[in-house]
């Protein structure tokens, strides 16, 4: 290759392994002298610069000596204003610079790149032989040769397989980052933010066409297309320079997990800015939407039983563990970031806020995170896996118990301080703070199996977190207990919501170590369902001679507290006049009463009025004593 035309007509950039080659003295003396005939200069990222001083401490003695020769070079080149050297000490790697700044400027300029590694050569290539995009600018990739000349990569379509194997790793794994990046972000200058009807530019997908709004957050809107793809559009002031940075590597990865909606390609409109990115489509409702409240969840999954939240929980699992293979974070666990079309069809939605390499997730939910981590500012640190595996329990938890958080109990509370406190208040087996929340989390808690409450109550209480390979297991021995009826033997364990505690079977005492709770059944006198008690709330039962169901209790509690407020005819204040008063009184055919308890015990008291308000008395103390069996023997009781 005549290096005369490529200095003449190319933006030229050198990476470190050409710095470094054994005949690089050789080039680099022979380019000299045509960048000053052609007043130009190479382009090198701050990062090599970095790599190379970095590698004149190495211990192997060829590359000490390269290294040292290389920096000899730079500095001749410095002294001539011969180099230009970009960026910061803190930007990524160099390959992700290159990758980053041939896909912002491959429409503008043309660009050519000197390098001895095939796989970025491959990478850089990539880009000028999957573009749709109409432009008379070129790419070309260089290496130094064994002569000290200068050769062109060829595009390798078909590689061996080893080599495919080792550049599909590459293009799938990003690293393993210990803090985030440090530099200014800054909001890029955009002229137009393409709207309904508008075309857009994707990188490799050619022009698009916005349709109609799919939904709209803090960050931009989200479009149907003619493609087929969903486009992310963000607002004006959402487009920064790290966005862009962090979104060019992640559409420069190969993640290809179905289900989730990875941003695939950049989106420029018609001035060839950056305004967003498409990825595939998703189907279904948010899993907070369609999940999380009872009436929605039998609406929109009216034939599930409880193995279907299992197969869902294993599914959303498995989807998880792909992309930690790759190193992918999720960081902000969301349920509304989850569409659920099945218990088998799920999508991971709003990608581009995971972590990844020096890229923090900047957002996330008090209730799925860790306590070591409340309160702090998410952007200025970055997640690890154990961190990430208690927001994976938080939401297994979630989908488990529908909606209901982990650390939610009787008495409410700050969730923030549950969690720091480790306040968990479901039981393992003698284990509970009595604070089980009402209703019927505490009956689906009895039926999981023990292990599974083991490994929750650990998560929860001891922040002994397992990984998601081991709540697989754990999630398919539960499906497998539920497919042959292992846990309750009358099958009320597969119910979503059951009513009552779990009977245990001898096979799940001794194959799944469940607890053999003593609990005593009874019938209610209002609605006549069976309910069952522990010991010690039957032993409080046993002395009330109208038993009622925890259900009863509450919509009787809330009878004799809420009703009609009246002006008492004698002392001018208001009383209340309650619902199950009322109901008294209608069935015994009184009028409603006049005056408060007080003015009416008076004038009870009084001999000479007494007689024509004896029914109203006598309604008064029949009333009361109804409450009173109420509100004082059942509230010891529950």
């Amino acid at each position: 290759m005549d290096i005369n035309n490529v200095v003449t007509k190319y933006s030229l950039f050198v990476d470190t392994c050409s710095i470094l080659h054994g005949k690089a003295q050789d080039f680099f003396y022979k380019l000299a002298p045509v960048l000053i005939d052609q007043k130009k200069q190479i382009i090198i990222p701050h990062k090599v610069v970095i790599e190379v001083e970095r590698l004149q401490n190495s211990p192997k003695k060829s590359t000490k000596i390269a290294a040292e020769t290389g920096a000899t070079i730079l500095r001749h080149y410095l002294d001539y204003n011969l180099v230009d050297i970009r960026g910061e000490k803190n930007d990524p790697f160099a390959d992700n610079v290159f990758h980053y700044v041939f896909s912002k400027f491959r429409t503008q300029k043309d660009l050519a790149l000197i390098t001895q590694d095939k796989s970025l050569a491959m990478d850089i290539l990539s880009l000028k032989h999957s573009q749709s995009i109409k432009s008379s600018k070129e790419i070309i990739v260089l290496k130094i040769g064994y002569q000290g000349d200068l050769l062109v990569w060829e595009w390798e379509n078909n590689s061996s397989q080893d080599n495919k194997k080792t550049h599909s790793l590459s293009k799938k794994i990003f690293r393993l980052c210990e803090k985030p990046r440090s530099q200014d972000d800054q909001v890029i200058y955009t002229r137009k933010i393409p709207d309904t009807s508008d075309y857009v530019e994707a990188d490799n997908f050619g022009k698009i066409r916005l349709l109609r709004i799919l939904g709209k957050g803090g960050e931009g809107k989200i479009f149907s297309t003619d493609s087929g793809y969903a486009c992310k559009i963000y607002f004006k002031e959402r487009l920064t320079e790290n966005r862009l940075q962090k979104l060019v590597l992640m559409a420069g990865k190969e993640v290809q997990v179905p289900g989730v909606c990875w941003p695939l390609a950049l989106v420029r409109n018609s001035h060839n800015d950056f305004v967003g990115y498409i990825m595939a489509s998703a189907e279904g409702k948010p899993m907070q939407k369609c999940m999380f409240v009872k009436p929605l969840l039998e609406k929109y999954f009216p034939h599930w039983t409880r193995k279907n939240l299992v197969e869902l929980a294993i599914n959303w699992l498995e989807k998880v563990i792909e992309l930690h293979k790759s190193n992918i974070f999720i960081g902000d666990v969301n349920p509304l970031n989850f569409i659920i079309k099945s218990e088998n069809e799920i999508f991971f939605v709003d990608t581009d806020s995971y972590q990844i390499e020096d890229f923090p997730c900047p957002v996330g939910m008090a209730n799925f995170t860790a306590p070591e981590i409340q309160g702090k500012d998410f952007s200025s640190f970055l997640r690890t896996f154990n961190h990430e595996n208690f927001a994976i329990a938080t939401l297994l938890f979630m989908i488990l118990l529908p909606g209901k958080p982990p650390y939610s109990h009787q008495g409410g509370g700050d969730p923030v301080k549950n969690i720091k406190k480790g306040q968990f208040s479901y039981p393992l087996g003698e284990k509970s703070d009595k604070k089980t929340p009402q209703g019927p989390w505490r009956f689906i808690w009895s039926h999981l199996p023990y292990k599974t409450k083991e490994a929750f109550y650990n998560c929860f209480v001891h922040q002994k977190r397992i990984d998601p390979d081991q709540w697989i297991d754990l999630l398919k021995n539960y499906r497998f207990a539920l497919e042959n009826n292992f846990l309750d033997p009358e099958g009320e364990s597969n119910k979503l919501f059951p009513t009552r505690f779990k009977i245990v079977s001898d096979y799940a005492k001794e194959t799944y170590g469940a607890e053999d709770w003593r609990w005593e059944s009874f019938k209610c006198h209002n609605c006549g369902k069976t309910f069952q008690l522990n010991a010690e709330q039957a032993n409080k039962m046993q002395n009330v001679s109208k038993k009622i169901c925890r259900d009863c209790y509450q919509i009787q509690k809330i009878e004799h507290t809420t009703g009609e407020m009246i002006i008492c005819s004698d002392c001018g204040d208001t009383f209340l006049f309650s619902i199950s008063e009322q109901k008294f009184f209608d069935k015994k055919g009184f009028e409603p009463p006049k005056r408060c308890m007080q003015c009416r015990e008076n004038r009870r008291k009084s001999k000479s009025s007494s007689a024509p308000f004896q029914h109203t008395f006598d309604a008064d103390r029949n009333s009361d004593a109804e409450n009173d069996s109420i509100w004082g023997n059942f509230k010891d009781v529950y």
